[in-house]
């Protein structure tokens, strides 16, 4: 019963799961499996973790090449916590690493609608091909009124 629940609440999110990855991905300039990454040292431990909490993420997709200093690099890890005498180096995701999967989220659930223009901004200052072609294909503009349309319900109740 509690899947009717979430269905009515949220619909099905997974269904617009695929569009707004890669419309994250493309806007931030990030692949899949960083977009993975992210999200999994999200909802583990608080987002705090240890460098070989990392390596063990690694060692599990044997295909995965990125390194842990290329994530530092890129601005989506920081340090919690410095490395200290008998105290491992606590990490925990940047402020753009959490931005970027709480926007994705937002997206998801239908509390932000994903952006419908598609011209360039000094935000962004570079193209979007992918957002422009979901923009005009319309799908952008029927993921946005299902958002409105079940917040506009569930408001209603």
């Amino acid at each position: 019963m509690k899947l009717k629940y979430e269905r009515e609440k949220h619909g099905h999110i997974l269904a617009n799961w695929g569009v707004i990855r890669q419309l994250i991905c493309e806007k931030h300039g990030i692949e899949q499996k960083d977009l993975d990454v992210l999200l999994y040292f999200y909802g583990t431990n608080q987002g705090y973790f240890k460098h070989v909490d990392f390596l063990q993420y690694r060692k599990a997709f044997p295909h995965f090449r990125n390194r842990f200093k290329s994530y530092m690099a890129k601005g989506l890890f920081t340090h919690y916590r410095k490395c200290a005498p008998k105290q491992p180096a606590i990490f925990t995701l940047s402020s753009k690493g959490n931005n970027i999967i709480a926007r994705m989220y937002m997206q998801l659930f239908g509390e932000i609608p994903i952006r419908s223009a598609t011209e360039k901004t000094s935000m962004y200052g570079k193209a979007l091909p992918l957002h422009e072609a979901v923009v005009k294909s319309g799908l952008v503009q029927k993921i946005n009124e299902g958002s409105r349309q079940r917040h506009l319900s569930l408001g209603s109740e």
